[in-house]
């Protein structure tokens, strides 16, 4: 199994098991801050591609689908990761996620 597939598959396990725990943060790359609202497009085009992607589907009580994604960004070995909350194409929250071990 491709070291990225393993990746993917310990964040989401990760996530479910943590979500609760995060804390609000934000994700600076280059000069400018993502933030709520932006689309997924303008977030890859500030910050590059994510190291990895949990994504969830569900329908919403309103009768809707939602599909939510999960982005994770590295920022440096002595940083908190950032774990970017994407539904429907939008960003909706930026988390504090865990510091790398060295």
């Amino acid at each position: 199994m491709p070291w990225s597939v393993r990746l993917a598959i310990v964040l989401t396990a990760w996530l479910t098991c943590h979500g609760g725990l995060a804390l609000a943060a934000d994700l600076k790359c280059g000069s400018s801050r993502v933030a709520t609202g932006d689309f997924e497009i303008d977030v890859i085009d500030l910050c590059g591609e994510p190291l990895a992607i949990a994504e969830r589907v569900r329908w919403t009580r309103e009768g809707y689908l939602l599909v939510q994604q999960e982005w994770l960004y590295r920022l440096g070995r002595n940083q908190f990761q950032r774990v970017v909350v994407v539904e429907n194409g939008r960003v909706v929250d930026v988390e504090l996620g865990r510091k790398p071990r060295r």
